[in-house]
């Protein structure tokens, strides 16, 4: 009669980092900077907004004689409506859409 000793098969060791928040943030920071467009939609869309901005508070300040005393007397509240517009806000939203699908479209193309 023979005696066989079974050997237990020691426990694996995951040694492998697992992927946290950091790195799903640091690959999401990648892949969005990597596309040359980025910047220049970031460009194109901040001077935009800003252009929206700086007429509307522009036309304010022509038109600051046609107001009447009261508007006058409290101008900061009318004033800051000027600060963001809603053209300003579709401008904001167009070009934060734009980049939303450029992004996909470029994981997409990349598989």
């Amino acid at each position: 009669m023979k005696l066989t000793v079974e050997e237990s098969a020691p426990e694996t060791v995951r040694t492998e980092a697992q992927a946290g928040f950091r790195d799903l943030l640091a690959a999401e920071w990648i892949k969005l900077w990597s596309l040359r467009s980025t910047a220049s939609t970031l460009l194109l869309s901040a001077f935009g907004i800003l252009g929206f901005n700086c007429y509307s508070a522009y036309g304010d300040y022509v038109n600051l004689e046609n107001f009447s005393a009261a508007a006058r007397a409290d101008f900061s509240r009318h004033a800051m409506f000027d600060a963001f517009t809603a053209a300003s806000c579709i401008a904001l939203m167009l070009s934060i859409g734009a980049i939303g699908a450029n992004v996909v479209v470029s994981e997409y193309g990349t598989g």
